[in-house]
């Protein structure tokens, strides 16, 4: 009873502890920016090194225009849920081209910053038995920047419907335009 009692006070003080983000993360969460998930999702440090977080598809150096099919993996010993979100950003911190997704994906553009963002939707929360998740992201590279930098944030949930005891994996590459293509 007492830890019942307890558990209700925590969830009334700590933002969003009521609230499982199973519709996609608030925006601005990705690492891109000040924030991430770890914000909401209060996780054991030593828990991040058994897991993982990449983003196969990524061109050593981008060509302008060109579309690139990523794809997000998310492992994890103890994830029994899964979500993510990823921006892709120039050196302003502005948003680098565009991003499509599919199934179980969906794209916001905040507001306050006008970066768009590619996430998981209630469908791409999904529930795994391999401990492992994957999404796939189409990326338009921008044709007017020298650089572009991926970030992205994972979420190795323990399925709980809660923010404790998830684990969260950050991402971050930065990728030069090809040489000559301007």
């Amino acid at each position: 009873m007492m830890v019942r009692a307890a558990w209700g006070v925590l969830a009334l003080c700590l933002p969003g502890a009521a609230h499982a983000y199973f519709d996609g993360p608030l925006a601005d969460r990705d690492g891109g920016g000040e924030l991430t998930c770890r914000e909401c999702h209060f996780h054991d440090e030593s828990l991040i090194a058994s897991g993982s977080i990449s983003i196969s598809g990524l061109p050593d150096r981008f060509e302008p225009g060109r579309t690139y099919t990523l794809t997000l993996h998310l492992t994890h010993p103890d994830m029994k849920r899964a979500g993510f979100q990823m921006s892709v950003r120039g050196k302003t911190a502005a948003q680098a081209g565009e991003l499509a997704g599919g199934t179980g994906i969906k794209i916001l553009r905040h507001g306050k910053s006008g970066v768009t963002f590619a996430q998981h939707d209630e469908n791409g929360a999904t529930f795994v038995d391999d401990h492992a998740a994957s999404w796939v992201i189409e990326w338009t590279a921008p044709g007017d920047l020298p650089t572009a930098t991926i970030y992205a944030a994972g979420n190795a949930s323990n399925g709980d419907d809660s923010v404790l005891g998830d684990v969260i994996l950050l991402f971050s590459r930065t990728i030069q335009k090809a040489e000559g293509l301007d």
